[in-house]
């Protein structure tokens, strides 16, 4: 049965821009308009303190499937920033900087490749960030980008209303051939 109920009772003045529920459900990742980062327990509504934060307003939160890491990205000082952290500890793991605001993610399922999207489309290794060598520079912005289940497939809403699928960069990144 679904329930619904309100988990976050905080007196705020900033928009919640993006959310991410760890898996189980327990826990809950807000961003914040003004940057923050905050993780909340979903069955008692208490938040937990983090350190986690962007310069400017946070645009997009990910979470791995095994709940460890998450990916948040954000506004900086006229671009933006991308940023892996641990769920668990707070600690920031990687950060990457991009020259265009309002940049989106999406992590592959087997958890070993992030996609960024902004003018550009990049893919990263999750672990250790190196970028693999295929940017893909695009006609419009990437306002939304999801993984097929199966990981051989990126598919992005961009503001020239395209969709693109990656199936021979993805092939490349994983040693394995697609039609």
């Amino acid at each position: 049965m679904l329930q619904l109920h309100c988990v976050m009772a905080k007196e705020t003045t900033q928009y919640v821009n993006s959310l991410a529920l760890l898996p189980g459900a327990q826990r809950l990742i807000a961003g914040y308009d003004d940057g923050t980062i905050e993780i909340w327990d979903t069955e008692t509504g208490k938040q937990e303190q983090t350190s986690m934060k962007h310069k400017q307003g946070v645009i997009d939160l990910v979470v791995t499937r095994d709940g460890t890491k998450l990916v948040s990205t954000g506004n900086c000082d006229g671009g933006g920033e991308i940023k892996v952290w641990n769920v668990d500890s707070h600690t920031l793991l990687e950060k990457w900087t991009r020259p265009h605001t309002q940049v989106t993610v999406a992590i592959s399922p087997d958890d070993r490749l992030i996609a960024i999207g902004d003018k550009r489309l990049i893919l990263r290794h999750l672990d250790g960030g190196q970028e693999i060598k295929h940017p893909i520079k695009l006609k419009g912005k990437v306002y939304s980008m999801s993984f097929s289940p199966d990981g051989r497939k990126l598919a992005c809403a961009i503001s020239t209303d395209a969709v693109i699928r990656l199936n021979k960069a993805l092939s490349r990144v994983r040693g394995r051939r697609t039609k």
